[in-house]
């Protein structure tokens, strides 16, 4: 029997059915430091919902049009174009604020909601291509995901390259490992 094509409104569903991840351990919030987590299409509307602002301006202010993920399908390789949010200065995700807890983590881009450091390769492995899926399905329709992805190329609103994001991760975690762990009441010994 054949599959169904695959719609909009599908792909969302099973994109909200799959569980959110929990995690806010100092590992998982490195990557908020440095590679804020892709949206899938309808993540910028909700956030949007969420804080109350639907302004051209603020999509541009938190936003960037990414190169997105390398994927390989049989001989042929190429990225897939995402959206992501826009980083400070310093390499964070703006939506992260001085407590680093996220502004935004009701309605959290997947790719930051449904993965951790944690999970086993293949469960992030299997959300991952969900998200891939859904958003070269909204660039083959020429859906509201690749609209606004081609507005933001269009006024210069682009990611670090991924070698960068990468590089700044790769930092932080060198730099937490080789800062002295404190001790917890449970490790004393007395």
């Amino acid at each position: 029997m054949l599959e169904p094509e695959p719609t909009a409104e599908s792909m969302r569903q099973q994109m909200d059915e799959t569980p959110r991840t929990v995690c806010a351990c100092s590992h998982c919030v490195r990557w908020c430091h440095s590679m804020p987590g892709a949206l899938a299409p309808g993540d910028l509307e909700r956030i949007q919902d969420h804080l109350g602002d639907h302004s051209e301006e603020f999509v541009t202010s938190n936003f960037v049009a990414s190169e997105g993920a390398r994927v390989r399908m049989r001989t042929r390789e190429f990225n897939v174009p995402s959206i992501t949010p826009a980083q400070k200065a310093d390499g964070t995700c703006v939506f992260l604020d001085e407590h680093d807890r996220c502004r935004v983590h009701a309605v959290a881009p997947f790719g930051c909601s449904r993965f951790d450091c944690h999970q086993a390769i293949a469960e992030g492995e299997q959300r991952l291509r969900l998200l891939l899926a859904a958003q070269m399905f909204a660039h083959q329709r020429n859906g509201v995901y690749s609209i606004r992805y081609q507005q933001l190329r269009a006024v210069g609103r682009l990611a670090p390259p991924i070698n960068v994001r990468r590089q700044r991760y790769a930092e932080l975690e060198a730099a937490e490992q080789n800062t002295p762990q404190q001790e917890s009441q449970d490790d004393r010994v007395e």
